[in-house]
């Protein structure tokens, strides 16, 4: 996802901070990352908690209308965010 969110222009990701544990590992993993230069060095990656910002809660939301369209065909909580969000289609290599 960071990659795709990258290269559609976004600078700075913020995201749901888990477990010190977990959040240890996924800065292991987005270092690896940029010592590969899959990830820009400038590519800034924040780990918040949902409490302390609610806004990250939007992206719950709209994965779950997308989910609910492709998993269950049913558009009618992405629908009325045409034109708002685009779906960036996963790419498994």
């Amino acid at each position: 996802m960071l990659w795709a969110l990258q290269e559609v222009g976004v600078s700075e990701v913020w995201l749901d901070a888990r477990r010190p544990r977990q959040n240890k590992a996924d800065n292991a993993a987005i270092a690896a990352w940029r010592a590969q230069r899959v990830l820009a060095p400038d590519l800034r990656v924040e780990f918040v908690h949902a409490e302390d910002e609610p806004l990250l809660w939007m992206a719950d939301i709209v994965a779950g209308a997308a989910g609910a369209a492709h998993w269950d065909n049913d558009d009618r909580y992405i629908r009325p965010l045409d034109g708002i969000v685009e779906t960036i289609p996963l790419r498994l290599e």
